[in-house]
């Protein structure tokens, strides 16, 4: 449960880490707007991976396909059972 009430936080500012600070689950109103920032970012890159055919989702009735869903603090990937797609999302996730 200590994991989960504090830690240490780092920000990448032009390729290099500054010093890092403590945040709280409660305390710092900067994690949830730092939060946003990654989650999408990480929307755009799927989205753009699955616009360029590099990772395919699920197929609607309407012809539409689902890549990727998030919410909260979750995300789910939809992707073929295949080698080449799981390491694609293993690129975007690094």
């Amino acid at each position: 449960m200590s994991a989960y009430q504090s830690f240490q936080l780092s920000i990448l500012i032009n390729g290099s880490p500054p010093r890092e600070f403590q945040v709280g689950p409660n305390g710092d109103p900067l994690f949830s707007f730092l939060f946003d920032i990654v989650v999408e970012g990480l929307s755009v890159l799927f989205q753009r991976a699955s616009m360029t055919g590099l990772i395919r989702g699920i197929k609607l009735q309407n012809g539409d396909s689902i890549s990727h869903l998030q919410y909260a603090n979750d995300t789910l990937v939809f992707t073929p059972d295949s080698l080449d797609s799981m390491l694609f999302v293993k690129r975007i996730l690094r």
